[in-house]
């Protein structure tokens, strides 16, 4: 049997998407098993679109926890909303160049997510990067004052 590093960081991401997913079940927002196999998919589409690679289980298991909790999540949407925060997810993390951790970023985007957009994701994504730093629409005279 040929064990290769796409292999273990699989089976390293699928434990952790099991052990979140448990989480998220306290919540009533369990994945389906289907649901989580297709969003492995729309990561590494995702990861695809925007250059990216990432080691180990990536930013998954991290952006369902920190969304979990959220107000504006149903069992009904929750794997497309997921679906949607990747994608967000990424395009930002390109756009901030690294200046911001994981963990900044994913707490800026639920905080613009649950206190700004109330859950419209439409909103979160057609933001530009100081329209997320800020929590606003910004114009061009406000992209060079200092950031909130």
């Amino acid at each position: 049997m040929e064990i290769s590093l796409a292999n273990i960081g699989a089976s390293e991401t699928r434990r952790e998407l099991t052990a979140v997913n448990e989480k998220a079940a306290r919540y009533g927002l369990a994945l389906t098993e289907g649901e989580l196999e297709g969003l492995l998919i729309e990561r590494k589409r995702a990861l695809e679109a925007a250059g990216r690679v990432e080691m180990s289980s990536g930013i998954l298991p991290r952006l369902i926890e920190e969304f979990m909790p959220s107000p504006y999540v149903s069992r009904a949407d929750f794997a497309e909303t997921l679906a949607s925060l990747l994608e967000s997810f990424y395009y930002f993390k390109n756009e901030c160049e690294e200046s911001m951790t994981d963990g900044e970023l994913l707490e800026r985007m639920r905080y613009v997510f649950d206190e700004k957009a109330h859950g419209a994701l439409e909103l979160l994504s057609d933001m530009t990067l100081c329209d997320l730093m800020r929590g606003e629409v910004c114009d061009e005279e406000d992209e060079d004052d200092e950031w909130d």
